[in-house]
């Protein structure tokens, strides 16, 4: 009875499973089942007959819609219905497992083929991994043996380990260059797991090419610099490197083929290395460390030495033109009489190196550094030197004409004797620099700042020294002929004895300076600030002053004939001392001036050219030009009076007087007219 129960139990489950499964199916079959039982209930019960026939059928017929007959026709074809739709379902079933079984199938057969192509592909990857590690194993063992051959004493066997060394390396680049670029590739379609453990994979090949590279050159880079720096070697090869030494140079440093590339982290190191008149035209030495290497008359033509290593470096006689240095770093370098014409030295370190009698025509040094760097008899000329630290370089003698100076840092620079004939130094910074004997003729020093330098003796002749800072400047015998000092401050400046003649010296403040003995003749010194500044035995003749401080200016013996003074402030000035010497004052002209009552008597000794007096004028021409002076100097102080606070009455005064004289002159300049 149990085993019954259980079977019914089972056969229940398989049922339930089954009706979960299928569905339709289940519903429709329960639909025919529930319509057999009742046309079997139907054939079996009178009553129900009699029911269908009494009411159903009877009133189905009575009203004409059916006939009997029909109505059991239908309810057969009603069952057939069911039973078709039935089959189709099933049929339809039936045509999904067979699909089903042919897909499981079809993929069945792909994963197999999947399965043959990964196994063949994992027999490639095997073989190639072998031959790698073959090639690998090879190139190990012809490594090993060139670093044996390195230590023969045969020079010609040295080079071939060399070449095979080199030969490797050049190789292990291609390798490195090659996974780079399937880096690139995989990393497009990174998210595949595949692709990035290729990735890792390759990367880490690629590591391992590069650290063979790296070390391939540090050996060959330690041999140069430890077979060069031997007595023997020195003693043989005492003016150019040996045969071995020149063909390692001319392959590592190729232009075309350098040794080093972007990647590499190893740079070209032969710092202490002696190569001493080796021929490196056109060499890449980029980034290399040539620190303490003796490059004395070498010949480095066009070489590129861009950011290089080259601290003490001996470079004396080497040939550098047109070499590119930009932003090497040449700490206490020996460049002494080292041929750089145009050279790129942009934004390079010479701080302490030595220049002594270095050509550096036209070479671009802008923004160097040359701070403390030995340049004396440096030949300069044309050279960019826009924004370089000089500070403290000694330029003595050095030849810069024409050179740009624009913005330089010179302070404290030594420039004794140089020649900056033409020299561009706008903006330039000179405080305390040495420039006495300098030549600075025609040179533009406009807005420069040279407080407290040295320039006794220089020659400014023609110099353009517009709102320049001279303050306690020296210039003591120096040459400003026709010098442009507009807007300039000299004050407190030592003049004594210097040349000035023509010089142009309008608004320029020369408060305190020293001027004594000074050549001033026919000077523009308009609206000059001369306020205490000592004159004495300076030479004014024919100087315009028109508008010029003069207050408390000694000028014992200073000679102001033909001097214009209209409007000139000549108060408390000294005007003789124990000696007797005195100011001459013949033909001055000194309409408006102002000055005290103690020269008053002083004045009639001279014969003044012109005071306030137009009376005795009788020239229409004379008067004409006066009257125009007269004008000049008031717009003069008009301009004075807006600029400044200072001497706010005497210019009002001075404005008043002039008006008055002026009116007077007009007046007088009418009455000859008629």
């Amino acid at each position: 009875m149990k085993k019954i129960i259980d079977w019914i139990k089972e056969i229940g489950t398989s049922l339930k499973n089954w009706i979960k499964e299928n569905k339709l199916i289940a519903f429709l079959s329960f639909l025919v089942v529930c319509i057999v039982a009742l046309m079997v209930i139907a054939c079996l019960s009178d009553a129900f007959i009699c029911f269908l026939n009494n009411h159903l059928i009877k009133e189905t017929v009575k009203k004409g819609l059916i006939k009997k007959e029909e109505v059991f026709k239908l309810l057969g074809w009603a069952l057939a219905g069911i039973g078709g739709a039935l089959g189709l379902v099933l049929s339809a079933k039936r045509t999904k497992a067979i699909q089903d079984q042919a897909n499981a199938t079809q993929t069945q057969a792909k994963n197999i083929l999947e399965q043959i192509k990964e196994d063949k592909e994992q027999a490639e990857k095997q073989r190639q991994s072998n031959e790698e590690q073959f090639e690998r194993k090879h190139k190990q063992e012809t490594y090993f043996e060139a670093i044996k051959i390195f230590k023969d004493d045969d020079e010609s066997i040295k080079l071939g380990a060399f070449y095979t060394l080199y030969g490797l390396a050049q190789e292990y680049r291609e390798a490195e260059i090659e996974q780079k670029q399937k880096i690139e590739e995989l990393e497009k379609e990174k998210e595949k797991i595949k692709n990035k453990e290729e990735i890792k994979k390759e990367k880490a090949l690629r590591k391992k090419n590069e650290d063979s590279h790296d070390q391939i050159l540090t050996i060959i880079c330690g041999f140069v610099r430890s077979y060069t720096q031997s007595k023997k070697y020195q003693s043989d090869n005492k003016e150019k490197p040996a045969t071995l030494i020149q063909s390692i140079l001319n392959t590592l440093c190729d232009e075309e083929k350098p040794f080093t590339y972007i990647n590499t982290r190893e740079r070209i190191d032969l710092s202490g290395a002696n190569l001493k008149g080796a021929n490196l035209t056109k060499a890449n030495l980029e980034s290399a460390d040539l620190s303490d290497a003796n490059l004395a008359k070498a010949n480095l033509f066009n070489a590129n030495l861009k950011g290089a290593y080259l601290n003490n470096a001996n470079l004396e006689r080497a040939i550098l033109v047109d070499a590119n240095l930009e932003e090497a770093i040449l700490l206490q370098a020996h460049l002494e009489g080292a041929y750089l014409k145009e050279t790129n030295l942009k934004e390079a370190y010479l701080n302490n190196a030595n220049l002594a009698k270095a050509n550096l025509n036209n070479a671009n040094l802008e923004r160097a550094n040359l701070n403390n760097a030995n340049l004396a008899r440096a030949y300069l000329s044309d050279a960019r030197l826009e924004g370089a630290n000089l500070s403290s370089a000694n330029l003595e003698g050095a030849y810069l004409n024409n050179a740009n100076l624009e913005r330089a840092y010179l302070k404290e620079t030594n420039l004794k004797g140089a020649n900056l004939i033409g020299a561009d130094l706008f903006k330039a910074y000179l405080e305390r620099a040495k420039l006495n004997d300098a030549n600075l003729a025609g040179t533009e020093l406009n807005n420069a700042n040279l407080e407290g330098a040295y320039l006794s003796d220089a020659n400014l002749e023609g110099a353009y020294l517009s709102e320049v800072n001279l303050e306690g400047a020296e210039l003591n015998n120096a040459n400003l002929e026709g010098a442009y000092l507009s807007d300039a401050n000299l004050e407190r400046v030592g003049l004594n004895k210097a040349n000035l003649e023509g010089a142009y010296l309008s608004d320029t403040n020369l408060e305190g300076a020293e001027l004594n003995n000074a050549n001033l003749i026919e000077a523009e010194l308009s609206n000059a600030n001369l306020k205490g500044a000592n004159l004495s035995n300076a030479d004014l003749t024919g100087a315009n002053l028109i508008g010029a401080d003069l207050r408390k200016v000694n000028l014992i013996g200073a000679d102001l004939e033909n001097a214009n003074l209209i409007g000139t402030n000549l108060r408390e000035i000294i005007i003789e001392n124990e000696k007797n010497e005195v100011i001459n004052f013949n033909n001055a002209i000194l309409i408006g001036a102002i000055w005290g009552t103690d020269i008053n008597e002083y004045l009639d000794d001279f014969k003044i050219k012109y005071l306030d007096d137009f009376e005795e004028v009788d020239n229409i021409d004379d008067l004409s030009k006066y009257i125009k002076d007269i004008q000049e100097s008031i717009s003069m102080y008009e301009s004075k009076l807006e600029r400044q606070s200072e001497q706010t009455q005497d210019i009002k005064e001075t404005i008043t007087r002039l008006t008055k004289i002026k009116e007077e002159a007009l007046n007088r300049l009418k009455d000859l007219k008629e």
